[in-house]
């Protein structure tokens, strides 16, 4: 995907979204324990894949660019991944898997590293 690559606009972000972004995102739950730095380092990642993708100039805002493609920036899309796999988890039909899940994120101590408090934490 560089200057001179064939493939139309399209085929580009499909291409990031199928690979790229699904399989960062595969283990979303799991981000809730990973610090800033390496959501960040992804999220660098992301915009320079985008970058290339648009043949943007160095000036063009990320924020520019994510508007124009509608594009969910990792963070987000990160925080609305893990909340509907919670969501999931909470509705599943297994009493084991319903307790694992089901506890107040507000209850927890700032101590106590469960994965949906730090994804509380995400902003």
């Amino acid at each position: 995907m560089n200057k001179k690559s064939q493939l139309s606009l399209k085929n580009k972000l499909t291409l990031i979204k199928a690979i790229i972004r699904l399989a960062v995102l595969y283990a979303s739950t799991a981000w809730g324990h990973a610090a800033d730095t390496s959501i960040h380092r992804i999220q660098a990642m992301e915009n320079k894949l985008l970058r290339m993708a648009l043949d943007a100039p160095w000036f063009v805002r990320n924020a520019q660019i994510y508007r124009d493609l509608e594009w969910k920036p990792f963070r987000q899309a990160l925080k609305e991944k893990a909340e509907a796999t919670y969501r999931r988890a909470e509705e599943h039909p297994y009493e084991e898997l319903r307790k694992f899940v089901n506890y107040d994120v507000e209850a927890t101590s700032a101590r106590i590293k469960r994965p949906r408090h730090q994804l509380a934490q995400v902003q």
